[in-house]
């Protein structure tokens, strides 16, 4: 029974509407409405089988990436990861999710790096080993230099890539980016300065 005003007492069916109001319980709290078991509110869903996920709609939902990606449902707030392999709950983290430990920043655990992913963990992505996120670039396709770019993705040294780290790219050492072009030999120009594409060129 659920007395759904002051000035009424009626007997109604449980649903998510009623369940998720707090005022129409004696002490007001959410409860949730469970599809598979709706004879009843729910002070949680555990119990709920297939929807464990306690929604503040009042509703037993099923863990998914939309539901674990969204900070909001939880608290405190933060994102929490959706586990294919382990899909009736949220992870905190994808440490646990068989073959998928990556941790996506929309809530999902997967199993190949991306430049989104590893800059959101402030690491570094490496196409030629997408398996993981690295710390750095270094090793990073057979250990040649590589530029760690703010879009979290390990590059070969040019002239857009050696700006976007505050350096500058000079075609006589196109392997490396430098901190200026004091030391860079164009045979063409005498004293190579920095411009603002990044590369090292004729004094304007």
């Amino acid at each position: 029974n659920i007395v759904t005003s002051s000035n009424a007492a009626e007997c109604i069916g449980p649903s998510t509407s009623t369940c998720g109001d707090e005022n129409l319980f004696d002490p007001p709290a959410v409860h949730y409405f469970c599809a598979s078991n709706p004879a009843t509110c729910l002070t949680g869903c555990n119990s709920c089988s297939g929807a464990s996920f306690s929604h503040p709609t009042g509703e037993c939902v099923a863990p998914s990436v939309a539901i674990c990606g969204d900070e909001s449902l939880f608290d405190p707030a933060a994102v929490h990861y959706f586990c294919a392999s382990n899909p009736t709950t949220c992870l905190t983290g994808c440490s646990t999710c068989s073959g998928n430990q990556l941790e996506a920043p929309n809530g999902e655990c997967v199993g190949t790096a991306t430049a989104i992913i590893c800059a959101a963990a402030s690491k570094f992505f490496c196409s030629a080993d997408d398996t993981d996120c690295f710390a750095s670039c270094s090793g990073c396709d057979g250990g040649a230099a590589m530029v760690e770019l703010s879009t979290g993705e390990c590059a070969a040294p040019s002239a857009p890539n050696c700006l976007d780290i505050g350096k500058y790219w000079c075609s006589s050492t196109p392997a490396t980016c430098s901190d200026d072009c004091n030391s860079c030999v164009i045979e063409t120009i005498a004293n190579p300065v920095e411009l603002s594409d990044g590369t090292c060129g004729t004094p304007s």
